[in-house]
């Protein structure tokens, strides 16, 4: 399954109105089967470059150098992906372990394209300050205030 660019910026348009507008902009995320698919395929590809932000915040707030590179540490780099996809797959994976039979109604399809491309969203937002704070230019508790108000403005 190809992911297009015009799909990509359409999706994150729409996403971007659901959390504007409300649920008036549903209709113009992909709410098919193809649409449910392109949300998880998209995961991965839109977040790894939020993932290295964080992991550029996160090796500096332990102390380790990025001046050697992100990834001499590829634990904490496969960790941190991990959480980044895993912070929005785990509210769909909770549901449908919770409750299977939601998995056949077209509103848990709905819900999980809508939660998927507003997760990423989400991880871009939250990798700004993140980034800031990587270049050095704010302190731990500024990057920390800026993500609440990235994520709750």
């Amino acid at each position: 399954m190809k992911l297009a660019a015009d799909d990509v910026a359409r999706s994150l348009r729409a996403s971007w109105q659901l959390m504007a507008r409300g649920a008036d902009a549903l209709d113009e995320l992909e709410l098919t089967r193809n649409g449910f698919w392109r949300s998880f395929v998209a995961l991965l590809p839109l977040t790894l470059p939020a993932a290295i932000a964080l992991l550029a915040a996160l090796r500096l707030h332990a102390g380790l150098p990025n001046s050697a590179g992100l990834f001499t540490s590829p634990g904490l780099a496969l960790a941190v992906l991990g959480a980044t996809v895993s912070s929005i797959l785990a509210v769909p994976a909770l549901l449908f372990a919770l409750a299977p039979q939601l998995v056949h109604r077209p509103r848990f399809t709905t819900f999980v394209i809508a939660w998927n491309w507003a997760g990423i969203i989400s991880v871009a937002l939250v990798a700004v300050p993140a980034t800031v704070f990587a270049i050095g230019w704010s302190t731990p508790g500024l990057a920390l205030i800026q993500t609440l108000a990235f994520e709750f403005e």
